[in-house]
């Protein structure tokens, strides 16, 4: 698999089957204003911005399964109303950000990072950590 669209669609199969089968199936899923439970799923080396893009087209708010050397990682995203944010941790995307050091970012913050213009609404990425998946 050489092509970033081939590791992404394993990946996102591999997601799927874990979310319907697997350990992550009790993973608590970010649930948006139509009810809808958004999954996105995204390579730790790809830039910032094409993963908020992606975060963006499903309307601002999901869940964001990460793939790097490392294994698996998740990160919340949320509309910052939903919660209060801090106004030292916000974050204005850089363009050489890649979504690895996004997440690095995140779960040094607990209580989550604000991404002020990345969407409509403000949102507010949260609860990054590792998770274990099943070789699918």
């Amino acid at each position: 698999m050489s092509t970033r669209m081939e590791k992404l669609d394993s990946f996102r199969r591999e997601v799927n089957l874990n979310l319907a089968f697997g350990p992550v199936s009790e993973i608590e899923l970010v649930t948006n204003e139509a009810g809808e439970c958004p999954v996105i799923v995204a390579l730790d080396s790809e830039p910032l911005s094409a993963v908020l893009g992606r975060v963006r087209a499903v309307g601002g708010a999901g869940t964001i399964f990460s793939q790097g050397t490392d294994g698996v990682r998740m990160v919340s995203m949320i509309e910052s109303g939903c919660s209060l944010v801090e106004p030292g941790d916000q974050l204005a995307p850089g363009g050489e950000s890649n979504f690895g050091m996004f997440i690095d970012y995140v779960e040094l913050h607990p209580d989550g990072v604000a991404i002020p213009a990345a969407f409509d609404r403000p949102a507010k990425a949260r609860d990054a950590r590792a998770v274990d998946l099943q070789v699918a």
